[in-house]
């Protein structure tokens, strides 16, 4: 009886090394809960693997992220006012994986303060915000101070690259726009005031105007054309965090207010000045 032609007996071999190597280095979904020492959940702590898909916790100090890699993966944890953890987690991860971050301890004299106190960011509402936005109450992409802190962004268009809803367009030489669905031209906040002489401005026939009774923020120097690229704006040190919203209308009423002026079927990139610790 004649023999069967090798090809035929060394296919399903190769097809089968091809689903192990393709099953080892395949992503995993794991949930990682973040406490500090006493056992206390650490809210919006951000958990990125190097390689997988990164994601900031809720107000339980969980985060469902994606882990990828053939045996393991190394994964960061950051939370400001926490010590930073970086940890090799083996693969395949269990459902549920628990890392423990140590709390930044500050003396004055001889009196320790490790209680937890209001941010800046808290007080404007962003945590608020991020989880209405998780709750599916509005839709919208948050990027945190702790983000911020691992990418460590030269200027805004850097700390909006892999952001979702917002594309970066380049109009001329060092000049770049922002511009949501349909390519129109985002409406741009900066600590609650709306941004008027950028080179959004020039996408679009109407300059918006800020009803803000302190006026609409005004950069204080002019770029090429008379408007300011927006990088100009804010220097990528300065920003704590961003909010980006695809909709006016669907976005949270204390941002809609500041940009009823605007551009009102477009979206919102929202920008949070100060310190990040």
């Amino acid at each position: 009886m004649p023999k069967p032609p090798r090809f035929l007996v060394r296919a399903p071999a190769m097809l089968l090394g091809a689903m192990v190597a393709a099953s080892a280095l395949g992503a995993q979904r794991t949930t990682v809960v973040v406490r500090d020492g006493t056992g206390a959940s650490v809210s919006f702590a951000y958990v990125a693997p190097v390689s997988g898909t990164s994601a900031t916790a809720d107000s339980a100090g969980r985060a469902l992220v994606t882990l990828r890699g053939r045996d393991s993966v190394f994964v960061r944890v950051r939370r400001i006012g926490y010590t930073p953890l970086d940890r090799w987690v083996r693969l395949p991860a269990p459902d549920s994986i628990e890392f423990t971050l140590g709390r930044v301890v500050l003396q004055l004299e001889s009196v320790e303060v490790v209680g937890a106190r209001d941010t800046p960011l808290a007080t404007r509402g962003f945590y608020d915000r991020m989880e209405r936005v998780r709750r599916g109450a509005t839709v919208g992409h948050f990027i945190t101070p702790e983000e911020l802190e691992l990418q460590l962004p030269m200027n805004l268009s850097q700390a909006l690259r892999s952001a979702r809803y917002v594309n970066i367009n380049r109009v001329g030489p060092g000049r770049d726009v922002l511009l949501g669905r349909g390519g129109c031209p985002m409406n741009i906040v900066v600590d609650g005031m709306l941004v008027q002489g950028t080179a959004q401005d020039e996408v679009v026939e109407q300059v918006p105007t800020s009803i803000n009774r302190s006026g609409t923020y005004r950069p204080p120097t002019m770029g090429r054309g008379g408007n300011l690229d927006i990088n100009g704006l804010v220097g990528g040190n300065e920003m704590a965090a961003i909010e980006i919203y695809p909709s006016v209308a669907n976005a949270p009423a204390e941002l809609q207010a500041a940009v009823s002026s605007g551009r009102g079927t477009c979206g919102i990139v929202a920008i949070w000045t100060g310190g990040r610790r």
